[in-house]
């Protein structure tokens, strides 16, 4: 599977003081902030730039970011607030993975016509059977059949997981205790869902409580498995991104969010991350460099990874695995 790739974009211009200057409005929204989607999918499926007020999660005019910061706190930038440099190009995006050895979850998942295509992945440099498996492999997946959301959920499980071989048996669990026809029917209704009424309405299918809720699989896997399916065939993505602990940890410690780290998350909390991550996505664009949805999701996640790492630096007794 080609994996698209793109030049780095130019480095963010400073002012006389030496702070990082403001970013211009970017062309793909209108000049009174509306929003104009190009990667929008309308209930037929089709790619629109449709406001999305008629079918989508999000209004026709993109509110304000909603965030506790006040005074001089208020007028720093995401990008100042996170401390990076630049948010990822969207062929870092794209090139984001991992390595993983298939055989952990061909052993582990029953049906072999989920796992056998993690053996025709690129080889990874360390060799050893080993396989390397990126966000664009993913985003360019097919999931048009019943088949095809078991291969992403396996997929998105893969990813999700790498080398951490320690994790995977717990993680298989969706598997190894649901029946595959259990899996495939309510993941294709939720699907459906998720292409007729929005992300945070499949959200809730597979949330606490929602009717198609699935034993054993969490929301830090059911965001990928929304996100994944959510994108479009050239690999942009769609209104649902990735919530997971570290995600959360971000909002919480650098946004002041009142969220819990390891959830569960709400339907609104999950609706209101999304409208954040796609208005800073529009707010951090330029007309030179466009900053995608899910490259504030990766730069979210690798914050809170960061202040995770940072807390087992300072009370090593505390150390625990995510």
């Amino acid at each position: 599977m080609a994996v698209l790739r793109s030049t780095p974009s130019a480095a963010r211009p400073r002012r006389a003081d030496g702070r990082l200057a403001p970013y211009s409005r970017p062309t793909p929204y209108g000049p009174s902030g509306e929003v104009r989607v190009p990667w929008y999918k309308s209930p037929s499926g089709s790619a629109s730039w449709a406001g999305l007020t008629q079918h989508g999660s999000f209004p026709g005019r993109c509110p304000p970011v909603q965030s506790a910061h006040t005074g001089q706190e208020a007028t720093i930038g995401l990008r100042d607030r996170l401390g990076v440099d630049a948010f990822w190009t969207p062929g870092e995006v794209l090139t984001h993975g991992f390595d993983f050895r298939p055989r952990w979850w061909q052993q582990r998942v029953p049906a072999e016509g989920w796992t056998a295509w993690l053996s025709d992945l690129p080889e990874a440099n360390r060799g050893r059977q080993y396989r390397h498996i990126t966000r664009g492999d993913l985003l360019t997946a097919a999931n048009g059949g019943p088949d095809d959301v078991g291969r992403l959920l396996v997929g998105s499980y893969a990813w999700g997981t790498g080398d951490r071989a320690f994790l995977v048996g717990r993680r298989a669990q969706v598997f190894t205790k649901n029946t595959t026809k259990s899996i495939t029917a309510k993941l294709v209704k939720t699907l459906t869902v998720l292409r007729d009424q929005g992300p945070a309405k499949a959200y809730e299918m597979l949330a606490l409580g929602g009717e198609q809720k699935l034993p054993y699989l969490g929301p830090s896997f059911y965001t990928k498995l929304l996100y994944f399916a959510d994108a479009r065939p050239d690999a942009q993505p769609g209104r649902a991104l990735i919530l997971d602990q570290f995600v959360a940890t971000a909002l919480k410690e650098v946004e002041h969010w009142d969220i819990t780290e390891r959830g569960p998350w709400g339907p609104d909390q999950y609706q209101r991350w999304l409208e954040f991550a796609h208005n800073h996505a529009r707010t951090e664009s330029t007309n030179q460099a466009a900053v995608r949805p899910d490259a504030i999701e990766a730069a979210m996640f690798r914050k809170g990874w960061a202040i995770y790492q940072a807390r087992i630096a300072t009370a090593p007794a505390a150390r625990r695995q995510p």
